[in-house]
């Protein structure tokens, strides 16, 4: 099969929750410390990974190898974020410890610092592209294809009710409380348009950019957060 098409990533900006009248047409996500990664699975048991700029890193990740087989004979691109996890949470100074490295010590690193593949979007799938439809329908599409396993996995996003998510997010002490303190490797929550005033028409102008609520957060040392 040829090369599935590239896709330039949807960004988040700094903002704040919808209003109560709106919550309805957004969904909100944790916003994880990992770096961008569009999966390329060509349908014919091969896969190639590309950060957010656009350059192979396939050879980094072999763990992440496996997704073409699970996949096999499906064409996509999935849109998510390459996590390394320290007692269940992102570790954004693990992660480095893989960032560009050769295929020898990738896969000796596998035992030692594993990455996992949060999923989040479906950005071409089975021959066609799904972005002119809302992000709800390609949630849905994305579901569909079942991935939940030890190295990726597709989280379910708060739809309808981003006040409460946001809350229930807090309570499970992802975030803290008073200066709004973040567990070390979560960076804030991202907001989505998922449902827009548009859609009965069959026509959905898709934002440029997402909205993360991070002002003002701190790590649990008390300093800013990096940028990024």
């Amino acid at each position: 099969m040829g090369e599935l098409p590239r896709i330039a990533p949807m960004l988040a900006a700094p903002g704040m929750l919808p209003v109560s009248a709106r919550e309805h047409r957004y969904a909100i996500e944790t916003k994880q410390d990992g770096i961008r990664a569009f999966v390329h699975l060509l349908g014919d048991g091969t896969l190639v990974i590309r950060w957010r700029l656009g350059a192979p890193v396939t050879a980094a990740y072999p763990e992440l190898h496996a997704l073409a087989d699970v996949l096999a004979g499906v064409s996509a691109v999935l849109d998510g974020e390459i996590v390394a996890l320290t007692e269940g949470r992102p570790d954004f100074e693990r992660l480095q410890t893989r960032m560009g490295a050769s295929p020898a010590k990738a896969a000796r690193l596998v035992a030692t610092a594993p990455v996992h593949l949060v999923l989040f979007d479906a950005l071409h799938l089975k021959g066609r592209s799904p972005l002119d439809r809302p992000l709800a329908d390609r949630r849905n599409a994305l579901e569909d294809l079942g991935l939940q396993g030890v190295h990726w996995s597709t989280p379910a996003a708060v739809v309808g009710h981003a006040r409460e998510g946001y809350e229930l997010i807090r309570e499970h002490r992802l975030l803290g409380r008073g200066v709004r303190r973040l567990g070390p490797g979560l960076l804030g929550i991202t907001i989505k348009v998922v449902l827009r005033p548009d859609d009965a028409d069959g026509f959905v102008l898709l934002p440029k950019r997402w909205v993360m609520e991070r002002s003002n957060f701190v790590d649990d040392a008390g300093e800013a957060q990096r940028e990024g």
